[in-house]
């Protein structure tokens, strides 16, 4: 858009000097006049004030002769600056000044005031509010509220005949001041800064403090149209025709003169002042001057002019209110969490509409459901409905092994003993004796094997594993048949059985079969259970009512399959017996152990326990073996809970209902070493949802695996999002690849397959690491009884045994904890790992010694919540931005306590700046903290935290997590291509982000490594991309390593959505077999092409603009971009690009410093999916 710079002479009748805060009472008069205004030489400054909001008067009256308070002005000088509601949220709060009560008009805007840096107290104790504020005193505040470092050039002082009465604190002050021409003294030349401001000069020099930081008016346009008696304006402000209302009692201006709206005509420059509801409340007709520049060209379609660029990309719009979708035939399984208390209701609608009840839970408000897809609209929008997610079905994989060539070694006792070294679990112990005793820890996986050696017993002779349940139905035996006795023997389908002293009270011995083809495996061909080398085999079951007749309590199996059930073991409960059975080998070796967890009083049904997976029992291992291998917790008891089957297959639903089960049955710590692919709720499925329940409700810990489907940037798994969860990522260290895999690595690491936040909200997750690889015990039937196993699902259960360890502290040492007290003092307990961001590893790797020093310390649940604009999904819990960098956007802070706080706000970071380092938060109310950002040139991944810190109370009470992508920007400059040389130690990545312009044709990237020589290339390394979604496109093998390596690896996508891209390199961490100590390679990155797609222009929604001036040169002045929703006129709240940074506002206007040598030009776009359309652009030259 070509557009010319329009210059207005905004004349203001006499300029004075003078400076003068503005408020009698809190009596609000509506623009139209004062009774006492009319011929005062300050009127139109005293009704622009007004119609802003900015003063008021008094019963009709202004009294613009009187002189101003340091109340008023604090006042004034607040709301000027938009602070107007940060000062109603402080309304009532004790002050701190002697002389000034809660209850005062004004006190709200004086903590805030005082907040900024603008006012403050005497050295008594006391602010003096109805004392008269003296001219040096407003000018020292008018000068802090623009942010501008003080001017000590005491020559500019020269000019006043009084100047030796200007005391020396506020010289720099008057001398910036005169510098900016905000005043000139008297006639007489004087200045007089002892002399008390009347309010009539005050709003004179308030509104040129809003000049300077160019908020004088909304909008500058020309009439275009006029009704009288519709009361609308129509204006063409710099291309965007928009039609305005205004009110009986709008104050209409030309120059220093009222006047009525009939004075005004099509082609007449105004300007306006909007009110918060979109209506005009005062319109000035401008004299203007046009300078010699290019005319403004608008578009054909009467929009504002609009160009191609670059947003923010977001994710899919959700599709059935965020739930997959589904099939249009079959009955489909719901789970939903409800509002409190409304889970009865939702029952009797979904009953009432045909739908089946499955599982209802009141108390949690939660309940699953069968319904007909038609249905699921309906539901999802139905009154007491908070979430709603399709049950799904999804497979939980068994990690391979990290790299191919790694030469385990499998001693249990010493990779166990390196693993809690390192989270400090052992000093725990040795310093307190806990060891988990007297705890239980429900372990929600595969089931655990109930027969391994190590899982027998605590460390004080109680049962390992008390409670076993099954909620896949993988065990589940149909048992209907009946057989004949006949001579000691029964008479089964597959011929006769021999039962010895076996009795049936009732004679009638019900049977069935285990058949090997019927276990759930990964290849669908069954498992080979007994060991013979096939899969068919099929073992026949007796079921008896040993002691009552009619009521079925034992099991039998023909193990051995030599159709005598005399010789194999009498199963009852497990629960209450703890008697269990196995198939195995003809050398003993292999066994599979398994256990009866239920069976059917008649008889018909039983239902068998085993862990044929092994993941659930490693999991149990870590946590609390008591054998060779010794657990973090050897102490505690387990509580097995199966939800994925053979084949690590496993539901929504049957997590959930586990997840119940533990938290009701006596579980305080739970592990969760899986995970789903989150829907479009960030934080928000239900299993999420239900977690948080849950906690709240039985004071359960949930401890969840990150997921391992990392490195990519959010790639956290649900529930491991859960906001109560204490989410888990995978460590490793030094000590560990030497002990379990040989290779010398010299630093601390994250597993490259560890799942990393932070969430699509920006919260954290994961909030810890620990351990991601150990030794630890598995079913026996692969011949081991343990095996190495690598994942976040190894990192959990570290936490869960930690956990338990504190837990049986607390309780010797009467500490009463809550799940906020442990999830928070873990964290705070953390240590960072030096080179991995917050995103990454949240707080750090877990530390049981500190964590418990902390516990002792931590007294309250959380006082405090917080949330910040977040691109991705609006308003979030962390600011998460991935290709725009912020300019600034504030934080929201709320006190969920019932008493005021005070917080101190600091950051980790240089890059990121809070506008106040100091709030008060009264209870219930909210807080906005403005942050500005300044990120260093280097492309990269910027992490940090911003703290609210309450210094009564121990700890850190809230974060903020800050994550901000700088991508490296493939343009026509470059020829759309990055080529970088880098380096990598072993057992570490690196990520870098590429931004893709629209319309490119092919995307590829080439990672390569030179050879050193013929035998030996110069490191190994591999690399996973991601889209801008975050959705993996593709993981390579490794290049370069020994002589059969490859030189390099690559990746290529067509038509790559536009947006950042990013691409994360690993180096091996088995460098030290190949002689090396790093790896050296080259990344190179290309977007060729053009895929001949023409992107359509976004809507536009909105009305953008700023007030057309000169601009001097030599110091920092201030542009003001105003913002309307289009349809009401109304403030816009929301996020623009403005000359490529990231702007929030909540308020309708964002006002930008330009330094001396920056470029007097603004682009404002929109912010919008750029792979799906371009943004609204609008370009400003001053």
């Amino acid at each position: 858009m070509k557009q010319k710079t329009v210059k207005f002479k905004i004349l203001a009748g006499m300029l004075i000097c003078f400076l003068c805060t503005g408020f009698f009472a809190p009596a609000v008069v509506l623009a139209g006049g004062f009774s006492d205004t009319g011929g005062h030489w300050a009127e139109k400054e005293i009704l622009k004030a007004a119609a802003a909001k900015i003063i008021n008067g008094y019963n009709g009256a202004f009294w613009p002769r009187q002189s101003v308070t340091r109340a008023q002005f604090a006042v004034m000088i607040v709301n000027a600056l938009g602070l107007d509601t940060e000062a109603a949220a402080l309304q009532g709060v004790p002050t701190g000044f002697t002389d000034l009560k809660s209850s005062h008009y004004a006190a709200g805007h004086v903590l805030v005031a005082r907040e900024r840096g603008l006012i403050s107290g005497y050295p008594d104790g006391t602010f003096k509010p109805d004392k008269q504020i003296r001219r040096d005193e407003i000018t020292s505040i008018l000068i802090r509220a623009l942010q501008t470092e003080p001017n000590s050039d005491s020559a500019l002082l020269n000019k006043f005949t009084d100047a030796d009465m200007i005391p020396d604190w506020a010289k720099s002050f008057i001398a910036t001041a005169v510098k900016l021409q905000f005043l000139s003294g008297f006639p007489d030349g004087t200045f007089r800064p002892d002399r008390p401001a009347s309010r009539g000069e005050t709003a004179v020099l308030i509104n040129k403090l809003l000049a300077e930081l160019d908020r004088g008016y909304t909008f500058v346009g020309e009439i275009e149209d006029i009704s009288l008696q519709n009361r609308e304006l129509a204006l063409n402000i710099n291309g965007q025709r928009e039609k305005f209302t205004y009110a009986n009692n709008t104050d209409f201006y030309s120059d220093t003169k009222r006047i009525l709206p009939q004075y005004l005509k099509p082609g007449d420059k105004v300007a306006v002042i909007i009110d918060e509801y979109g209506q005009l409340n005062y319109v000035e007709k401008l004299t203007q001057e046009i300078s010699g520049q290019e005319e403004q060209q608008t578009p054909a379609n009467g929009e504002a002019a609009q160009k191609a660029g670059l947003t923010l990309e977001t994710s899919n719009q959700l599709t059935n209110n965020g739930k997959d979708s589904v099939s249009k035939d079959s009955d489909q399984e719901i789970l939903i969490t409800t509002a409190a208390g409304q889970a009865g209701r939702v029952r009797t609608a979904i009953e009432r509409m045909g739908g089946k009840v499955n599982l209802f839970y009141p108390r949690l408000d939660y309940l699953t459901a069968t319904v007909p897809p038609s249905q699921l609209d309906i539901i999802a929008h139905m009154q007491g409905v908070e979430r709603i997610n399709l049950d799904r079905e999804q497979r939980v994989a068994p990690l391979e092994a990290a790299e191919t060539d790694a030469g385990m070694l499998m001693d249990p006792r010493k990779s166990l003993q390196v693993t809690k070294s390192s989270i400090s679990a052992d000093l725990f112990t040795n310093e307190t004796g806990a060891d988990g005793k007297g705890q239980i820890v429900a372990v929600i996986d595969t089931g655990v094997d109930p027969g391994h050696p190590d899982l027998q017993k605590t460390t004080d002779g109680k049962r390992k594993i008390i409670t076993w349940k099954d909620f896949t139905g993988e065990g589940v035996l149909d048992t209907k048949a009946i057989a004949p006795k006949n001579n000691g023997a029964v008479n089964l389908a597959d011929g006769n059985y021999r039962i010895g002293s076996i009795v049936s009270k009732s004679e009638h011995f019900h049977y069935g079969y285990i058949r090997e083809s019927d276990f759930s495996t990964a290849n669908g061909n069954g498992m080979d259970i007994n060991f013979n080398g096939n899969t068919n085999d099929v073992f026949a079951v007796l079921v008896t009512d040993a002691k009552v007749s009619g009521k079925y309590d034992t099991v039998y199996v023909d193990t051995d399959l030599d159709k005598d059930f005399a010789d194999e073991t009498a199963l009852n409960l497990f629960e209450g017996s703890g008697v269990f059975a196995n198939f195995k080998s003809l050398d003993g070796k292999n066994i599979f152990n398994f256990n009866l967890l239920e069976i059917d009083p008649n008889g018909n049904r039983i239902h068998l326990g085993f862990d044929g997976n092994d993941h659930g029992t490693h999991v149990a291992g870590i946590i609390a073996a008591n054998g060779y291998a010794q657990g973090v917790a050897p102490g505690a008891q387990i509580m097995a809970l199966k939800v994925l089957d053979s084949a690590g297959y496993g539901s929504w639903s049957s997590v959930s209902e586990a997840m119940i089960y533990a938290a009701s049955h006596g579980a305080k710590v739970v592990n969760l070493s899986l995970g789903f692919k989150p829907d479009d709720y960030v934080g928000g499925s239900v299993p999420a949802k239900l977690i948080n329940t849950l906690t709240e409700e039985y004071g359960v810990v949930f401890v969840v695996a990150a997921g391992n489907d990392g490195p990519g940037l959010s790639s956290v798994t649900t529930p491991a999002d859960s906001d109560s969860a204490i989410s888990v990522g995978a460590y490793t260290a030094p000590e560990m690849w030497e002990t379990d895999y040989g290779w010398k690595v010299p630093a601390e690491n994250l597993w490259f397959f560890s799942s990393v936040g932070p969430r699509r909200d920006g919260a954290m997750a994961p909030r810890v690491v620990a351990p991601g690889s150990v030794v630890s015990t598995v079913p026996m039937r692969k011949g081991e009884q343990y095996f190495i196993s690598e994942g976040t699902s190894m990192a959990a259960p570290h936490v869960a045994g930690g956990i338990a360890l504190l837990q049986e502290a607390a309780t010797h040492e009467k500490i009463n904890v809550t799940p906020y007290i442990i999830k928070r003092a873990i964290e705070l307990g953390a240590r960072k790992i030096p080179d991995y961001s917050y995103a990454e590893q949240g707080y750090g790797l877990v530390n049981i010694a500190q964590t418990w020093i902390e516990m002792q310390f931590i007294k309250e649940n959380a006082n405090f919540s917080s949330s910040i604009y977040n691109s991705q999904c609006g308003m979030g819990y962390g600011l998460l931005e991935q290709r725009l960098e912020p300019g600034k956007v504030s934080w929201y802070v709320k006190n969920n306590s019932s008493g005021i706080k005070e917080l101190s706000i600091y950051t980790l970071s240089p890059w990121v700046k809070p506008d106040t380092d100091r709030i008060l938060v009264p209870p219930g109310k909210t807080r906005e903290i403005p942050l500005q950002f300044d990120l260093p040139a280097k492309e990269g991944l910027y992490s940090t935290l911003v703290r609210a810190n309450d210094q009564t109370s121990y700890g850190i009470d809230t974060d903020l997590l800050v994550n901000i992508v700088k991508p490296y920007s493939l343009n026509e400059t470059d020829n759309y291509s990055r080529s970088l040389e880098e380096t990598l130690k072993p057992a570490q990545y690196k990520r870098y982000f590429f931004e893709v312009p629209p319309g490119r044709a092919q995307l590829d990237v080439l990672l390569s490594v030179n050879k050193l020589n013929t035998d030996l290339y110069a490191g190994k390394v591999r690399m996973y991309l991601y889209d801008p979604e975050g959705n993996k496109k593709a993981e390579t093998g490794f290049a370069g390593g020994d002589a059969a390596g490859k030189p390099g690896v690559s990746a290529q996508v067509l038509s790559p959505r536009a947006g950042t891209w990013e691409v994360v390199v690993y180096s091996s961490a088995s460098l030290s077999a190949l002689g090396l100590d790093r790896s050296q390679f080259s990344l190179s990155v290309a977007a060729s092409g053009e895929n001949g797609s023409d992107l359509p222009v976004s809507e536009r929604t909105v009305i953008v603009s700023v007030i057309p001036r000169d601009l001097p040169v030599d110091r920092v002045s201030f542009v003001t971009v105003q913002i309307r929703n289009r349809a009401d006129k109304r403030p816009f709240r929301g996020a623009v690009e403005v000359n490529g940074k990231l702007y929030y506002t909540g308020k309708g206007y964002i006002t930008i410093p330009l330094k001396p040598g920056d470029e007097r030009r603004l682009v404002v776009k929109t912010v919008t999916d750029i792979s799906k359309a371009r943004p609204v652009e609008y370009e400003f030259r001053f």
